[in-house]
């Protein structure tokens, strides 16, 4: 028996990035820097309540890249 959607569809969101990302891999000297950068944001005022603030990651991701060229999406750099 066939089953009838009630709703079409949706995209499954592949191929919406723009540049690929890094496979998250974490070195002793990446992890440095990452921890380094997170007490910056800290410092810089981005984490308000108890996380970093979108902006204060999009910055953080930035800084990452140009410090390790490493792409790390927000998801990756959040877990």
């Amino acid at each position: 028996m066939a089953s009838h959607r009630s709703a079409p569809r949706t995209p499954s969101g592949k191929g919406k990035r723009q540049q690929p990302y890094h496979k998250a891999t974490w070195d002793g000297e990446s992890t440095r820097i990452f921890l380094e950068l997170v007490i910056k944001e800290i410092e810089t005022g981005n984490r308000p309540h108890m996380s970093i603030t979108p902006n204060g990651y999009r910055s953080l991701s930035k800084t990452f890249e140009a410090a390790t060229g490493r792409l790390h999406s927000l998801k990756q750099l959040k877990n």
